[in-house]
């Protein structure tokens, strides 16, 4: 037993913090101007830096193109999977898939969960709910080095069924597909992500893409398989797997270019920088700093992006840094306003820094 397990609602991949999460109102912050700042009690001040600080660690979804693209993509498998359709007899044959494909940082865990909260804001005002207010989905993360038998198990861990490790492939995969098959009739939506932690070893043998079409053919619903090159490698492109690629709706994520504005610039570099600016604007908004706003992010958009190289991730991680450092510090003197000298303090993780050439030529300069 793992000693330092985090309680079911804090998982995303067991139902109880799948709900919690599906559950969640959109996250937002005003922060105090300068003058209301100033006139704040210190204890009261030490509250609300508690509470920005909460609000920079929660689960903060933004609407991002490339996440609404994934959103999109859901929409339209589960149309015509007939998933969505109230009273409607789901498509048993020929249904649709939605593959997430993208690199470390491009935000395919995100934007999965992103399009899970949107379709259950969809059926929350639809009414579509079920009574007892239990999860229509299902969200599972493949385990590092996974079997198919540890990814069936990912998936009894989500509803909490027994199995023991003397189990069988055959009896736990029999075991799972029959309790989502006979019990959980209501399933809308399977989320598989890190799809390419399947192992090499089950791979060659098909184990894994059995499983895996056995869900896929047998399970009723809409399914989202996430991961790093799972088009080109992995379980879903070989034989077993080539009837659900032939089907899916693939989402490319990748990190967001710069763009150009400058004399001469296409329209696709014109298009890619408005791009850029209105992403770290959105992350902007959400940094709950006095004197911090989208637009005085978006002027260090083109230093943002040598940072980050455009990944998501890594501009989340930089931005939330950054913010936590002003606020847990009180540097600013209540003009909390982030700066280039301050986020050159701060190092992301080695694959990001080593992109952007940090430290070996001088490329923090402001733009």
């Amino acid at each position: 037993m793992d000693g330092a397990r985090l309680p079911e609602r804090d998982r995303l991949d067991r139902r109880e913090g799948l709900l919690e999460f599906l559950n969640e109102k959109p996250a937002s912050f005003s922060p105090l101007d300068t003058a209301q700042l100033a006139l704040l009690a210190p204890e009261d001040r030490a509250e609300y830096d508690h509470r920005r600080l909460e609000h920079l660690g929660g689960d903060i979804v933004l609407r991002l193109p490339k996440f609404l693209e994934v959103i999109e993509a859901l929409k339209r498998a589960s149309r015509f999977n007939r998933a969505d359709i109230p009273r409607s007899r789901p498509r048993r044959m020929g249904r649709r898939a939605v593959l997430v494909v993208g690199e470390t940082g491009t935000g395919k865990t995100t934007s999965c969960l992103a399009a899970l909260q949107d379709r259950w804001y969809d059926l929350k005002r639809a009414g579509e709910l079920m009574p007892d207010g239990d999860c229509p989905f299902v969200y599972i993360e493949v385990p590092p080095a996974a079997t198919a038998k540890s990814m069936l198990a990912a998936f009894a861990d989500f509803f909490n069924l027994p199995y023991t490790d003397r189990d069988s492939l055959p009896q736990l995969q029999n075991r799972v597909i029959n309790y989502l098959v006979d019990r959980r009739r209501d399933l809308r939506f399977v989320v598989i992500d890190e799809l390419q932690n399947l192992s090499v070893r089950t791979t060659t043998t098909g184990a894994s893409a059995q499983v895996i079409k056995a869900l896929y053919n047998r399970v009723q619903a809409t399914f989202v398989f996430a991961g790093t090159s799972i088009d080109e490698a992995g379980p879903i492109t070989g034989p077993s797997g080539a009837q659900i690629t032939g089907r899916s709706i693939p989402v490319y994520l990748d990190n967001y270019p710069l763009g150009n504005s400058g004399r001469g610039a296409s329209t696709q570099e014109i298009r890619d920088r408005e791009t850029w600016l209105n992403v770290v604007g959105m992350f902007g908004d959400e940094l709950c700093l006095t004197g911090t706003t989208a637009a005085s992010v978006q002027r260090m958009g083109p230093y943002l992006h040598r940072r980050t190289r455009g990944s998501i991730g890594a501009l989340a991680q930089l931005l939330t840094m950054g913010a936590v450092r002003l606020i847990e510090s009180r540097l600013a003197a209540g003009n909390e306003r982030l700066t280039v000298a301050l986020l050159d303090e701060i190092t992301l993780d080695l694959k990001t820094e080593m992109a952007a050439d940090f430290y070996r030529g001088g490329t923090a300069n402001a733009p």
